[in-house]
């Protein structure tokens, strides 16, 4: 192992090898794809489509066919139609703006494809999708499933929610996620738009440890199209949040908290709750949807998060409706610890919630 020294590129983070830190070369790779010039992109592409069973090998083409849609938001139908001839139908995110033709022979296959790994991938491909000829199936498989669903890695409602949406008992589609994704940087303003603090008055009563007050302002999340009477402020405990699921209304006075689950014994991240007291942040710029796919290390308010584990979206304690998604707290990347929690709200109860996950 060689010796410990700040990354030359941010002079920040302490690496123990030659050549710049995780981060530096998450936002190097961003940078390379983002000022891909039209003719750049159109010529990856085509090497692509001629390197099409490299994809599964998750190198340069597997990056050059992501990113690009990530950041730019194209795919060659070419590309699309050639996986489901080979039967791949992986990654299913470019299956999002497929054709109608390309949905319909991917709902045919659903009935005759035998292998349990590629029903998943076709589910998942078909919710990205996601029209109403997919929300109508896939309610209709929910109510009524196939003998293969047993084998299944969950029920269609399920990928309908990694792809960024849901369905109720009725049918009617429900979005949980925001077309538009801001990014926040480090701000120094009392009156910024993300703030951390330490709730003085109040201890966890699972662990005795100090609990935190997350607030986003209400101005920020007009971005989204959400107009609140108050702005989102979430109480919870740093030990605890990975084992309990936090609720929280804020009616202009006081912050009214939920606890669903049991939570941990003892308060191993008590540094962690002085390392963001006080901390705050500001919207620095809008970012594209699937953002969070390529930087893990920021704050991010809106578009798709990036789960850890699987897709988590909780109920609202108060009308049980879905709740959407609408900040990503990556807080691995702000203290000594590891994991994210991903902010959630019920746009109609004003109620946030938050769950954790970590690898």
């Amino acid at each position: 192992m060689g010796e410990p020294h700040l990354c030359p590129k941010c002079k920040q983070r302490t690496i123990y090898f030659d050549g710049i830190c995780y981060w530096c070369r998450q936002k190097e790779k961003l940078e390379f794809y983002e000022n891909l010039s039209k003719d750049e992109i159109k010529q990856k592409l085509k090497n692509v489509l001629a390197h099409i069973d490299e994809i599964g090998k998750y190198g340069e083409i597997y990056s050059d066919l992501t990113y690009i849609f990530y950041l730019h938001g194209i795919c060659d139908e070419q590309i699309v139609e050639e996986l489901t001839k080979n039967g791949e139908y992986y990654p299913s995110e470019i299956y999002k703006k497929a054709s109608i033709k390309i949905r319909d022979e991917l709902i045919k296959r659903l009935s005759s494809e035998e292998n349990i790994v590629k029903l998943n991938h076709i589910l998942s491909a078909l919710a990205w999708q996601g029209d109403e000829v997919v929300r109508e199936l896939f309610f209709r498989l929910y109510g009524s499933p196939k003998p293969w669903k047993t084998k299944l890695y969950a029920d269609t409602g399920a990928y309908a929610q990694v792809a960024g949406w849901s369905f109720d008992e009725s049918g009617k589609r429900r979005n949980l996620v925001f077309d538009r994704c801001f990014a926040y940087q480090p701000s120094k303003s009392a009156d910024a738009d993300v703030k951390f603090k330490v709730v003085n008055d109040e201890k966890c009563k699972f662990c005795s440890g100090e609990m935190l007050e997350l607030t986003i302002k209400k101005e920020s999340l007009k971005r989204l199209g959400l107009e609140l009477k108050n702005d989102a402020v979430l109480k919870f405990c740093p030990t605890c949040v990975g084992l309990v699921q936090y609720f929280c209304q804020n009616d202009g006075n006081s912050v009214q908290t939920e606890v669903v689950g049991e939570g941990e014994s003892e308060d191993y991240v008590r540094d962690a709750v002085a390392t963001l007291d006080g901390q705050k942040f500001e919207l620095a710029s809008e970012v594209c949807a699937h953002y969070s796919y390529m930087i893990d290390s920021e704050i991010l308010l809106g578009g798709y998060p990036q789960w850890e584990q699987d897709a988590e979206y909780l109920k609202c304690p108060k009308c049980s409706k879905s709740m959407k998604y609408i900040a990503q707290i990556p807080l691995g990347s702000l203290v000594e610890s590891e994991g994210t929690i991903y902010v959630q709200i019920c746009d109609e109860c004003e109620i946030v919630g938050a769950n954790f996950q970590c690898t």
